[in-house]
């Protein structure tokens, strides 16, 4: 198997060593069948099944990765390798990356795969989304204490949509249904809203512009769905997230930061017409309580905080400086001169992943 940059290489042992204990276990198999002990027959069939499940899985999701491994992939995965070094959690967990949108393959027995867009691999501006899809991964490592927590803020969501009704009053019954799914959906939109606040906790105002610039231009969809839409979801609306990630930014004294993307999205916002509505789904009445809970999961989970890590640099060494410095240093650099970013850009991924 073919390495080709230093960070993959616990990624490219990890899979040598599921395929050695697959190739291990058929050989024992054989072995057996030689015996001719048919009572233990079902035993091996069994054994065998569950190799094969092994195999296709592997093949099917984790070999991709390595076989599309490219040189250029060493400034995602020095950004990624730092980022799991910074937390108990991750800091031997071998993981991959492949192409797709921003997204996440978490669990805790196998490599954790990263999903980035073709276009945001050989960008600095856009891999502080990275963080959000980390937060899954601690959620998944978490799991059961934050089920309890989010569980406990549905009770809250529960209460707030209780109506009275009468037992077979059929409008009253459309009603009890509505809050059953409206309930429901929260379980994925309260993993979101807290992968966010992972996000915004360890980049900072690089987190808040990555995830502006990049989502900002989805269209009506971005701000509004309909309410058939909105049932069972897995992402609350985005302008929804903008609102609660501002609202953090401005605890987190990011306030230049959190005007800013507020102000981009409700002026686009006005521009379409649009005006907030999400049907029951969302109600300031329910603001206090999804900030409660958010505040609970992160103290569980305990991500870093870019307050740690992100003194203002002008320059980034990489002996020196980390690399939540360096995204931050990026926007700066692209805010100030947008024409020349894309080339002092280029210069540093190159210093970064040493080409000459």
């Amino acid at each position: 198997m073919l390495l080709l940059v230093q960070e993959a290489e616990s990624y490219k042992n990890w899979l040598l060593e599921a395929l050695r204990i697959i190739e291990q276990s058929i050989g024992q198999n054989l072995n057996w069948l030689r015996s001719d002990l048919k009572s233990i027959y079902p035993e091996i069939l069994n054994r065998t099944q569950e190799q094969s499940r092994n195999y296709k899985f592997i093949v099917s999701k984790l070999m991709p990765s390595a076989y599309r491994q490219k040189t250029d992939d060493q400034l995602c995965l020095k950004v990624l390798k730092w980022l799991h070094n910074q937390h108990s959690q991750t800091t031997d967990k071998p993981f991959a990356i492949s192409d797709g949108g921003f997204a996440i393959y978490p669990d805790k027995h196998i490599p954790i795969i990263y999903f980035i867009p073709v276009s945001s691999q050989h960008s600095l501006l856009f891999l502080p989304l990275f963080f959000h899809e980390f937060g899954h991964y601690l959620y998944r490592y978490h799991r059961n204490e934050m089920d309890d927590l989010v569980k406990e803020f549905q009770e809250k969501l529960e209460d707030h949509l209780e109506l009275s009704f009468e037992q077979n009053d059929d409008q009253s019954q459309k009603e009890r249904e509505k809050i059953r799914i409206i309930v429901e959906t929260w379980y994925e939109w309260a993993q979101e809203l807290y992968c966010d606040a992972v996000g915004l906790q360890i980049g900072g105002a690089s987190y808040l512009k990555a995830f502006s610039y990049h989502l900002r231009m989805n269209g009506r969809g971005a701000f509004q769905q309909k309410e058939i839409d909105l049932e069972r979801s897995s992402h609350p609306v985005l302008w929804l997230r903008v609102m609660f990630l501002a609202d953090r930014a401005r605890t987190m004294n990011l306030i230049d930061a959190a005007d800013q993307i507020e102000n981009d999205w409700n002026l686009i916002a006005k521009t379409l017409g649009i005006r907030q509505d999400y049907f029951g789904y969302y109600t300031d009445q329910y603001f206090p309580d999804v900030i409660q809970m958010i505040d609970d999961i992160l103290i569980e989970t305990s991500p870093i905080s870019f307050n740690g890590y992100n003194q203002a640099i002008e320059a980034f060494e990489e002996s020196q400086h980390n690399y939540l410095q360096l995204l931050n240093l990026a926007w700066k650099k692209y805010e100030e001169n947008m024409e020349e970013y894309d080339q002092w850009e280029k210069q540093m991924i190159n210093i970064i992943c040493k080409k000459r």
